[in-house]
This record gives structure tokens, sequence and C-alpha cells, in this order.
């Protein structure tokens, strides 16, 4: 996570590195250094970019976050705590940061704060047992279960599949705010959910009151006397 205060000429880099941490006795690093640079070969992606007052408001806020970090001492890169374990903190402590970790980041998920938390954007609730095993439900998200660090789900609001080494694949993610489309698609959903639940709910109404038909068994008879 990088932010550049105003009138700042440099960037200031928020990251956890496992490599630190013998030698320093923490993985936490702030220091500066080059935003969106490659990570072993690997390009950056951006998710989310704040300007203005908003980043004004959030970079004091990312700063306190990464000061608290509880796994500061700890490094793992299954199931966590891990890099990715360190920007979801983050992203849980600074509500102008309105999007969420893609899901094939391993170690999102371990949990900071207790079992049941807050998802990244503020808007679900996850649970999960020590990055073992877990769930999450919420607006932004959708709904999203976990195993060892792979996750796999369903975003209803950005109508995407969530698949466990590959990533999103549908519309790409976006911050959740309460536009048309946001509204939309939350009745559509509510209104389908709706309807398999009335149905199922029909179809045992219908079988409780239906009658067993009984056959009858056929008498043979013989035409001798």
């Amino acid at each position: 996570m990088a932010v550049k205060e105003r009138n700042a000429d440099v960037y200031t880099v928020y990251q956890v590195l496992g490599y630190r941490l013998p030698s320093t006795g923490t993985s936490v690093s702030i220091a500066t250094d080059i935003p969106d640079r490659k990570w072993f070969g690997s390009e950056p992606v951006l998710i989310q970019e704040l300007r203005g007052k908003a980043a004004e408001k959030a970079i004091p806020a990312i700063r306190r976050a990464a000061l608290e970090y509880p796994y500061a001492d700890t490094y793992r890169i299954i199931p966590g705590p891990n890099s990715n374990t360190f920007i979801a903190a983050l992203m849980r402590k600074v509500p102008e940061l309105m999007v969420e970790l893609p899901p094939h980041a391993v170690g999102k998920d371990y949990p900071t704060s207790g079992i049941v938390d807050l998802t990244e954007t503020g808007k679900g609730v996850r649970i999960n047992f020590w990055g073992i095993a877990g769930a999450s439900l919420g607006l932004a998200e959708g709904v999203e279960i976990s195993l060892m660090g792979l996750n796999a789900g369903v975003d209803i609001l950005r109508p995407a599949l969530k698949l466990p080494m590959i990533g999103r694949v549908g519309v790409p993610d976006a911050p959740v705010t309460w536009d048309w489309w946001s509204i939309t698609l939350l009745l559509l959903a509510s209104a389908f959910l709706a309807f398999i639940l009335l149905r199922r709910i029909h179809r045992k109404r219908r079988q409780a009151r239906r009658i067993p038909h009984f056959r009858h068994p056929r008498v043979k008879t013989s035409d001798r006397i």
C-alpha cells in the first residue's frame, strides 16, 4: 500500500516482508519506496486509488493501523498471517478503502480481531478459524468460503465468480455504493431468493396435503365352480 502526502516528493510504502523478521524482529516495513513496482517479476494491479480529501483523511489512519498490526512478529505464507493479512487489516481500519482483495490473495482472511470480524470493505461479516477454514457474507463481497487460504464464492452486486488460484471471473470489482446498479441487482437477488424459498414452502404444503393413492390388488376368480 503506497501513500504520498500533500506536497511530498516521494511515496511511503506500507508492506510486510517476511525475510525482515529474523534480522529486525518485525515483518512490517514502512519506508520510502517506488509505488506500483513489479514484485518478483509480477505486474502490479491497482485495486483502488484515493486522491484529494479522501486521501488526506485515509493516510493517517493507514499509518495508525500499520503500527497497530498484531502480527508484526509472526509470518507464515500459508495460511497466514502474511503480507495479504497485513493489507486486509489496514483496509478494515480505513473506511475510505471500499474494495476487497482478490479471492486468490492467500492469507487475506486470517483473523486479526477475533474469529468473527468485518470484511475488508466493512460491509460484511467474516468468520474464520485461524486461516484454516471460514466463510464471509457481505454486500460488497457476496458469499465466500475459504479453506487453508483458498477462496471460492460468488459476487452478486458486481456479478462474478471467485475462484481459488485463478481470481475473479466476471465484472471487475469496484467500490459498492448505493447507485442504481447496486440497488437493482440487490432487489433482483432478493426477489430470486424469495421466489426459491416460497416455491419450496409451496411444494412442501402440496406434499403434506396430497392423499396417498393405494392400488387395489387384483382378485382373480376361476370360471370353474
